[in-house]
C-alpha cells in the first residue's frame, strides 16, 4: 500500500472534518539543508508540538450539536544529519527523521466517543429495518403454518396453492392468530437488536501512526556554487486505529493494528548558492514509497446484522 493511500484512509476514517486534515500526516517537511550545509556538519534536535482541534458535531448527527473537545495530542519526533565532505567535490550524508504521523483520540460526549445509547444503525434507519423485518418475518410465519395445516388436511406433502392461499388468508383473518405471531416474531427480532447493538465497541475513536526515515545522499559539486546529488531511502511504518461511537454506526468497535514495515525509495535533486549574497536555491524530488503493509483487522459488528436475517445483511449495504 502506498503510504499516500494509506494516510488518506486514515484521516477519512478517523478524522471526519476533512478540510481541516488534507496535510496532518506530514510532520518533519523532510528538508535536506542539513547536507548543503559548508564543510563537514552535524546537527539533531527533537521537535515537540501540541495542537489544540475542537469543534461541534454536524451532518447526518441528531441536534442539539454536541462539542467535541480536543482531540489532538501532543507528540514529538526527533531527527539528526551528518553531512561528511569527503573531497573538494564529493560529499555525503546521513539524514533520520520521522516525516509523517498521526496522533488524536476524541473524548467527552460525542458522536465519536461510545454510549450506551449506541445502535448498530442509525436510529431512523434501525427503526425502518425492524418494522421490514417484523412484516417479512410474520408473512412467512404465516405461510410456513399454513402450508402445514394444508399438508395435514390434504394428506399430501405438496398441497394445492390454492388450499395454501386459502388457509393462509383464514390464518390473516384470526386476529388472535396473527397477534400471537407478531409478538412472537417482535420479541425474536427486538432480541436481534439487542444482540446487534451489544457487539458495538466502547471506548473513544483515536489513531496513531508512526514513521521512521533515513536517506543516505551523495553529493557532487562540479563547481563550487553547483552541487547535484541523489541517494537511497528506507522508511518504516506502523499505527493503530480504533473507531468508536455512533458515527461509525456499523463499524464502532472497528481495530486495525498496522504492523511496522519498511519500504524503499530515492531522492535526488540539485542545489545553486552564492554565498557571497546570500543566495541558496535547491529542488529535491523524492520517490514514492510503497508498504506491502499486514493488517490485523477486527470487527466484532460485522456479523452483527445477521441476527435480523438478509433485511439486516442489506441494510448494512
Amino acid at each position: 500500500m502506498k503510504l499516500k493511500h494509506l494516510s488518506i484512509a486514515i484521516i477519512a476514517a478517523s478524522l471526519p472534518m476533512t478540510g481541516v486534515f488534507a496535510a496532518a500526516m506530514d510532520r518533519s517537511g523532510q528538508s535536506i539543508s542539513a547536507f548543503l550545509q559548508p564543510n563537514n556538519y552535524f546537527e539533531a534536535g527533537i521537535s515537540v508540538l501540541d495542537p489544540t482541534v475542537e469543534g461541534r458535531e454536524a451532518g447526518d448527527t441528531p441536534k442539539p450539536y454536541r462539542e467535541i473537545n480536543d482531540m489532538g495530542d501532543d507528540y514529538y519526533f526527533p531527527s539528526a544529519a551528518i553531512k561528511l565532505q569527503l573531497t573538494d567535490q564529493i560529499s555525503f550524508g546521513l539524514l533520520y527523521d520521522k516525516p509523517f504521523g498521526a496522533d488524536a483520540a476524541y473524548s467527552g460526549e460525542n458522536a465519536f466517543v461510545s454510549s450506551d445509547h449506541d445502535t448498530v444503525l442509525p436510529q431512523d434507519r434501525l427503526t425502518a429495518l425492524r418494522a421490514t423485518t417484523i412484516t417479512k418475518n410474520v408473512n412467512e410465519q404465516v405461510v410456513t403454518r399454513a402450508t402445514q395445516q394444508a399438508i395435514a388436511a390434504t394428506g399430501s406433502p405438496t398441497p394445492p396453492q390454492a388450499v395454501i392461499d386459502q388457509i393462509a388468508a383464514q390464518i390473516r383473518g384470526n386476529a388472535g392468530a396473527m397477534a400471537l405471531i407478531t409478538n412472537g416474531v417482535t420479541q425474536a427480532v427486538d432480541q436481534g437488536i439487542a444482540g446487534a447493538n451489544s457487539t458495538l465497541g466502547k471506548g473513544n475513536t483515536k489513531v496513531k501512526v508512526d514513521t521512521q526515515n533515513i536517506s543516505m545522499i551523495f553529493g557532487f559539486q562540479p563547481i563550487a556554487n553547483l552541487n547535484f546529488y541523489g541517494g537511497g531511502v528506507y522508511q518504516t511504518i506502523k499505527g493503530n486505529v480504533s473507531l468508536r461511537g455512533q458515527a461509525y454506526s456499523l463499524y464502532n468497535g472497528y481495530d486495525a493494528n498496522i504492523k511496522e514495515t519498511g519500504g524503499v525509495g530515492w531522492l535526488a535533486g540539485a542545489a545553486y548558492q552564492i554565498p557571497d549574497i546570500a543566495l541558496k536555491a535547491s529542488v529535491t524530488y523524492r520517490s514514492e514509497i510503497d508498504h506491502d503493509v499486514n493488517i490485523n483487522e477486527s470487527i466484532p459488528t460485522l456479523g452483527a446484522l445477521a441476527l435480523l436475517g438478509d433485511t439486516g445483511t442489506a441494510a448494512a449495504k
